[in-house]
């Protein structure tokens, strides 16, 4: 990443941790949180997060669905196909959000959405090997088209089950574009930035109006790449629209955005 954009970066144990991160998460809308996981707690989710992944493609196959290739896009209420070889499943992940419980994680959000503000989506999204790269996207747009700079409605936090590396897929976001329109994002030059490493024991907060993009698992050794995210936003805001109606499971999730 580039020298200028590394307050893009927090450690935890800074004494300035929280006004630096709220500071630079409303500037350039997007922020890597180091050291505000335990490797032993990541590793538990990650054996529960392999065991939903199995129940979902079981029940995929029974229905005779291509989740690998996604020849054709499937969008049900607790699992949604994101491009090819991308799984975004909320089905029975609400067990994860311990993940964002730190003080540091909780500050943050309540700094920028208000005291207020609720959790109100979670999920994991999956990238099996040989995923390709999405396109740049919102994952929820403007509230006021007119008003590109309004203070933030909402926040994405997300969580890898394991190191990420390039080779699996680690995201990028093009920072400042969560106060841009869509026709300055097109028109202006950006400057992306990629979090490498991005280690299971750290987290990423983003503006839910920030381009980003899922890159793509080109892994040799078949490792599918789990990353936990939840969203929080201010009081009175909800998203529904990143989901079908229908339930794939028999048991419905109770609690979703795309990466």
């Amino acid at each position: 990443m580039a020298d200028d954009l590394e307050p893009l970066h927090t450690h935890a144990d800074h004494p300035q941790a929280l006004d630096w991160s709220v500071q630079n998460l409303q500037k350039y809308g997007v922020l890597q949180l180091h050291h505000v996981q335990s490797q032993d707690k990541i590793k538990a989710f990650n054996t529960q997060a392999e065991s939903i992944l199995h129940t979902v493609t079981a029940a995929l196959q029974a229905k005779q669905l291509d989740y690998t290739h996604q020849t054709t896009a499937f969008s049900f209420s607790d699992v949604a196909s994101r491009d090819r070889g991308r799984l975004d499943v909320k089905y029975n992940t609400e067990q994860f959000t311990s993940l964002v419980e730190h003080p540091l994680i909780q500050s943050i959000v309540r700094s920028v959405l208000g005291n207020d503000c609720a959790l109100s989506m979670s999920g994991i999204v999956y990238s099996l090997p040989g995923s390709v790269p999405q396109a740049w996207h919102r994952d929820g747009g403007h509230l006021t088209p007119s008003d590109c700079t309004a203070p933030a409605h909402a926040l994405t936090v997300f969580c890898p089950l394991l190191d990420v590396s390039s080779g699996l897929g680690s995201p990028q976001f093009i920072p400042g574009t969560h106060v841009m329109s869509d026709e300055d994002c097109n028109s202006a030059d950006h400057r992306v930035a990629q979090f490498e490493p991005f280690l299971s024991t750290d987290c990423i907060i983003f503006d839910y109006r920030l381009l980003h993009r899922g890159m793509p698992n080109t892994c040799t050794d078949n490792t599918t790449r789990p990353l936990f995210y939840c969203v929080f936003t201010k009081n009175g805001y909800t998203d529904q629209h990143n989901f079908g109606t229908e339930p794939l499971l028999e048991v419905k999730a109770t609690n979703a955005t795309a990466e």
